[in-house]
Parts: structure tokens; sequence; C-alpha cells
């Protein structure tokens, strides 16, 4: 593609797509409105550079609702947008050829009227940019954040993107606890199995924490990460009372290789069911019984609090009735209470005693589940800890 060689050009012209994908030519379309706009800003000031304009026109939108004269910032909108258009094709190239095993579905153009929203939203995209920073590229910053937001924008919609777009542990840190379920059942393992191995996938979780920045390409672990998530999977197991025999580092890179393949599975099936059931044929059984799960474990959870409030001192009793059961505030319940209850007379002494009573109870609550469904746990020991810490 031929770059613009002036000013006036690269301030009013747009890229224009013809033909189709096998044989795509782009032309240059002048707006003629930006064209006669930025002509009489140059014959003003005929010295000023390139990148005086577009720190010119930048500044405008960053700083329009200091402006006095707001009917400017259209114009300075489309100035900037189209100066921008060489940096939107750029990175549309860029993804469309990282993507090239979904080219299929979204094409070279598709991709540059993505980046072409960002664009168009310069107060959004570009708010962080430095303008007291000369050394920095508009245009090069430019790429980098339409990458990111083509790039995010077909992962949040494409669900064969998402499939492809980790590695294998970069995969085990995006899977949610519901696809883990759904992929081991595919896979028949029986419930046991199923435990177990989700265990050894949380205890990963917990133990190996790449930087944010690798999380999608995240690298193997290390030989000692295996030995540490093997040391942390024996004591949770030990805990749940699940087995007897101790795992090494091996039998954890097995169970993690195990999830791992049962993922890439289950994601191959979601994206070529998505496909098929494009017009909306659909299989209410899976949610079905979601509903009746949900349901079952409803019911724990209202005869766990039952209990547990039912022994609440009655104080305690008093005021979540007060408070949850009628609704009124804290100052409300201690002018209520403070003549039976002189520890009440103020509202942050209600307020310390709410929270207080609502720490134990969610303590209380935490254990009573985990005591219940301990394939299912609810809450780490860590995070008790800090609630007696609260």
């Amino acid at each position: 593609m031929e770059r613009r060689g002036n000013i006036i050009k690269k301030f009013s012209s747009f890229i224009s797509f013809t033909g189709d994908n096998h044989q795509i030519k782009l032309n240059w379309q002048v707006d003629l409105t930006l064209e006669n706009s930025i002509k009489l800003k140059v014959a003003a000031d005929p010295e000023a550079k390139e990148s005086f304009w577009v720190q010119y026109f930048l500044k405008v939108l960053l700083v329009q609702h200091q402006l006095e004269n707001p009917e400017c910032i259209p114009t300075a909108k489309r100035h900037f947008s189209a100066y921008l258009q060489e940096a939107c094709f750029k990175a549309a190239k860029d993804i469309h050829h990282e993507l090239k095993y979904i080219q299929h579905k979204y094409s070279l153009e598709e991709c540059f009227q993505i980046a072409n929203i960002a664009a168009n939203s310069p107060s959004k995209f570009f708010k962080n940019f430095n303008l007291e920073r000369s050394k920095i590229n508009v245009e090069a910053y430019a790429i980098t954040t339409f990458k990111r937001f083509i790039r995010n924008q077909i992962y949040q919609q494409d669900l064969e993107a998402r499939r492809t777009r980790f590695s294998n542990y970069g995969l085990l840190k995006n899977l949610s606890v519901k696809e883990l379920n759904e992929a081991l059942l595919a896979q028949n393992f029986h419930n046991q199995q199923i435990i177990l191995y989700r265990l050894g996938w949380q205890c990963f979780n917990e133990i190996f924490q790449p930087s944010y920045k690798q999380l999608s390409r995240t690298a193997n672990p290390s030989e000692e990460d295996f030995t540490v998530i093997a040391n942390y999977y024996n004591q949770r197991c030990k805990q749940l009372n699940l087995i007897n025999v101790s795992a090494t580092d091996i039998t954890i890179k097995e169970i993690l290789e195990t999830c791992i393949n049962a993922a890439k599975n289950y994601r191959t099936k979601q994206y070529f069911s998505f496909e098929e059931n494009y017009h909306g044929i659909c299989d209410d059984t899976a949610s079905t019984l979601d509903i009746l799960i949900q349901q079952e474990e409803w019911q724990q959870v209202q005869v766990i609090i039952d209990n547990l409030f039912t022994n609440m001192p009655k104080l305690c009793q008093i005021i979540f009735q007060l408070w949850q059961g009628l609704n009124l505030t804290q100052t409300e319940i201690a002018n209520l209470l403070k003549f039976k209850y002189p520890e009440l007379q103020k509202q942050y002494q209600v307020a310390r005693q709410l929270k207080r009573y609502t720490r134990s109870i969610l303590r209380e609550f935490a254990e009573e589940w985990n005591k219940v469904n301990s394939e299912i746990y609810l809450i780490t020991i860590k995070i008790l800890k800090e609630l007696n810490q609260l």
C-alpha cells in the first residue's frame, strides 16, 4: 500500500477496500471537507510539522471538556482518524497474519474496521498517552493499542480463537471449574477421579503464578514447581480424606496433562457445537441438570444457615432480624435496642456487632459447607485465617 506523502493527504484521506479477499485493492479516498480544513490550517502555519498537527488534534480531543469552542471537536476527530489510517492497516495486517488459523472467518478488511473503531474513540484509547513526552510516537502507540483491541474483540466473540489462544498451561489458567468438570465428564471419568483431577488443577492454580503479561502463553512449570504442587496436593488430600497414596511431581504432571487434553477436546467440541447450533437449535438437558444441582445446593445452604442462626446468641438473632428482616438502618436499630442493651447506644456500636457476627457466621458457614461438600471446597484455609483477622 502506498503511503501518503504530505500533511494535507495524511489528515484528509481514508483507506478504501475494493475487490475480495483473493484480490484486495486499497485506495485512498479524500474527504473534501477535511482537505479544505487542513489546507487552511497549514496555510496559517506553514512551518508546522506533521508531529505538531497530530499532537494538536489529539490534545483537542483529550481536553475537549475544557474547550470554549466545542464545534471543532468532530472535525478534529476526523483529522486524527484520517492520520491513523496506516496504523489501523498495520495493526489489522499483523493480527490477520497472527490469527491465520481463522482467516476464513475474519478478513483483513474486518480487522481493519475493528481498528477503526478504536481510532474513532481517541478519548478512550489515547487517554494514557503522554503529550509531554515528545519522543513517544503516536503512530507506534496506536499500532500497539489497535492490535490489542482487535485481538480482544475477536477472543471475546470467537470460541475457536479462544481455544487456540493459550499455551497448555495457559489454558489451565483460563479454565473455569464448570468447564473442567464438563471436560472430564465428557472423557467418561468417574466422580472420584474428577474430584482428584480438579483438586490437582486447583493446587496448580494456587501455587503456580506466572506474570500477568505471560498468562495466555504461560511457560511450563519447573521441576521445583511440580514438587511444590505435589506437596500441597498431598496436604489437601489428607485434609479432605481423599486418598492415602502420596502423589509425586510425575503424578501431578500426569494429572495436569489429563486436564489439558480434556479441556482441548472440550473446547473443540464446544466450537463445533456452536457452529452446528448457530440457528438456534439447542439441547436443554444440560441447563435442566444445572438447575437441579443449583436447587440441591441452595437447599443445603438454607439448612446450614438455619442451623447456624438458631445457635447464634439472642442479640445476634435480633440484630439480623431487624437489619435483614425489617430493613432497618444501623441508627434505627441502635434507637430500638439501646434501653435493653447498654452496649448498643450508637450506630457505630451496632456496626461493630454486625461485623463481628457476620464474620463469625461466614467462617462457621464455610467450615460446615466444607464438611458436607469436601469435593466443592468453598473457601481456603488462607481465607479463613484472613477472616479471623477482620
